[in-house]
């Protein structure tokens, strides 16, 4: 009798313990809420939902709170790396977050409309003839307009990754039979009197020769991929003092992660190539950085030679590696990263040469970009 009392005892102990543990742990997520930080998402691109105003009527601010509880509820952030790092480790995870993971982890950017690199890819966005005489009009215009300054205009498109790399993607993306949309752009700009530097041919070459010149995690070119490109830039610009290999040094090492792997939300245990720029010869151009320029962020670059001509460079984060070479080829240089041409800082700026680059995936944002001033557009 009296084993069995003992018995019934701890039974009773173990289930309230058990449903102590258990609300404990139901409840923790709620408990945790004023030690989440919006820090933690790192990989979600977006604004947090806030905290619904007290005003609302009592529909309203339920549905609010409800919305703000489940992008907010304690550990949300772990929970999601955790699911998206174990399928990722187990094979599970081949798409999602705008990225598509490809042979050998390869992870290329998808993202949605039209900056779809593999849907450009696949031929799955094409320009239509409407689209490709807008951004003949857009190129031709500024050329003409630039040209009637007295200015060299040059055009650098840097390929996506997906077509140095494709023998990395999934099996069942093909390369379309038709071509490319930036294939179709190139053939439309044929005749034009300004240089569109696009260097796949030469990426591909280089790539051939045994050099990583993307990261495998990353959209970007690495300092490898960069130079290759500059090389093909260089042919075109006035005065050359080009560099070739041979005057530089690539000294590499290993960088985990990417913009894509963070954009997957996970988190590699292998490095990808990086290298850093090292000259043998002559100097960099020096960096006497940021300046206001009618409302506008410039860097700016200068060489002390007064026979060198000046430059302005409109950019997205392709050339950030880039600057320092490019920079070498004029006495004065300016960038300007991720906005349009910009009629009234060229004027104001007054350079000899006008450099555009762009990723290729970029270039349908082209098609609602302005005109120079007295062109239709600005």
């Amino acid at each position: 009798m009296a084993k069995e009392a003992i018995q019934s005892r701890q039974e009773r102990v173990f289930s309230k313990t058990y449903a102590v543990v258990f609300m404990f742990l139901l409840g923790l997520p709620l408990l945790s809420l004023p030690f989440f930080t919006d820090s933690e998402r790192t990989s979600e691109k977006r604004t947090p939902v806030a905290f619904p105003s007290l005003s609302s009527d009592y529909g309203e601010f339920s549905r609010a709170f409800e919305a703000w509880f489940e992008d907010h509820f304690g550990f949300r952030a772990a929970m999601i790396r955790f699911y998206r790092q174990s399928r990722f480790e187990l094979g599970l995870l081949d798409s999602m977050n705008n990225v598509v993971r490809g042979k050998e982890d390869w992870l290329y950017y998808s993202g949605g409309g039209g900056g779809d690199s593999v849907q450009a890819y696949a031929g799955a966005n094409a320009f239509s003839e409407n689209e490709l005489g807008r951004l003949h009009l857009y190129f031709e215009t500024w050329g003409a307009w630039l040209e009637g300054q007295g200015i060299t205009f040059l055009v650098l498109v840097g390929p996506d990754k997906v077509s140095v790399y494709p023998e990395f993607l999934p099996n069942r993306i093909e390369k379309s039979p038709y071509g490319t949309r930036v294939e179709d752009f190139l053939v439309r700009m044929s005749e034009s009197d300004f240089s569109i530097v696009f260097p796949i041919d030469e990426l591909i070459e280089a790539k051939i020769g045994g050099s990583q010149l993307y990261y495998k995690l990353d959209t970007h070119w690495n300092a490898k991929g960069m130079f290759v490109a500059y090389d093909a830039l260089a042919e075109k610009l006035p005065k050359s003092n080009r560099l070739s290999v041979n005057d530089v040094q690539f000294v590499g090492s290993d960088r985990l992660g990417g913009d894509l792997a963070e954009m997957l939300g996970v988190e590699s245990d292998w490095g990808d190539p990086t290298y850093s720029v090292v000259l043998n010869r002559g100097n960099w151009a020096i960096n006497e950085g940021d300046r206001e320029v009618l409302g506008k962020t410039v860097d700016r670059f200068s060489i002390d030679d007064s026979t060198l001509p000046k430059a302005l460079v409109f950019h997205d984060s392709f050339m950030e590696p880039m600057k320092n070479l490019l920079a070498g080829h004029f006495r004065e240089t300016n960038f300007l990263a991720d906005k349009p041409l910009d009629s009234a800082l060229v004027l104001e700026l007054q350079p000899d040469v006008v450099i555009v680059e762009f990723t290729e995936r970029s270039l349908y944002t082209h098609l609602r970009k302005p005109l120079p001033i007295g062109e239709g557009g600005q």
